[in-house]
């Protein structure tokens, strides 16, 4: 790999160039020179970068270390494939972080409590902490909620799939089972999710809005102060995308 630095100016996107090296530009330790060749190659858009400051006693912004605090922006970097820029995130954790690449693939690092990281990780090492991005399993995803012990994350096929800490019904399985690798909530419509320590919320395609997880304090919206361990439907049908989940209540637009 090489840089051409300020050799050229600004290159132009979808724009095709032709690099010329001639022979002797490269020379090995034996003072062998190569014969000179030229490449092609073809400009595109500059692809997401994600950034993470803050607390990172846990790995949790996903450098490799775990130095704390982290006062300036310091960039994650993407360790597949060149193209595969970030995506979508969303959390609510100070212990966990998780994203999407826009090639599908999902990723989580930080603090592993109940298995939050999806990894299936072994009962023996319940909480061991990854300071750099770990894949999950799968090349489909395209939203992810995680929040304090669980994460919520749907698919390109309209599926929404949970793991961690199943205390309070949280992966909405009729259950109070954790589990370290990914299971899927009933239903194939979910359009997005948005999951905290004490359960979730989540819209479909048709509208509505549903919740599940620890109800004290009314936080499910189904008029009472139940613990649902299944999604269960809030009255309407005209519900947005636009939704929030704290542990103590929930926000919907």
């Amino acid at each position: 790999q090489f840089t051409l630095d300020a050799l050229v100016s600004d290159l132009t996107i979808n724009q095709t160039y032709q690099v010329d090296i001639p022979s002797g530009f490269l020379v090995d330790s034996n003072e062998t020179s190569y014969a000179g060749t030229a490449y092609t190659f073809s400009v595109e858009p500059a692809f997401n970068k994600l950034f993470t400051f803050g607390r990172n006693d846990y790995g949790q912004l996903g450098h490799g270390d775990t130095v704390s605090p982290v006062k300036s922006p310091v960039q994650i970097p993407s360790n597949t494939a060149w193209k595969a820029g970030w995506g979508e995130i969303n959390q609510d954790d100070a212990y966990n972080g998780a994203a999407v690449k826009k090639d599908g693939t999902l990723w989580c690092w930080g603090r592993n409590s109940f298995g939050a990281m999806g990894i299936n990780t072994p009962s023996s090492n319940p909480t061991s902490a990854y300071s750099s991005p770990v894949q999950v399993p799968g090349t489909t995803w395209s939203q992810v909620s995680i929040g304090n012990g669980m994460a919520c994350a749907i698919k390109t096929d309209g599926t929404l799939w949970a793991w961690g800490g199943g205390g309070n019904g949280n992966l909405g399985q009729n259950d109070v089972v954790s589990r370290s690798s990914p299971i899927q909530i009933p239903g194939t419509t979910w359009s997005y999710v948005i999951s905290s320590g004490s359960g979730a919320i989540a819209t479909k395609t048709n509208g509505t809005l549903w919740a599940w997880g620890y109800g004290a304090t009314g936080r499910l919206g189904l008029n009472n102060q139940t613990q649902y361990s299944s999604p269960t439907q809030i009255p309407g049908t005209t519900w947005t995308d636009k939704i929030s989940v704290r542990n103590t209540g929930c926000f919907a637009i």
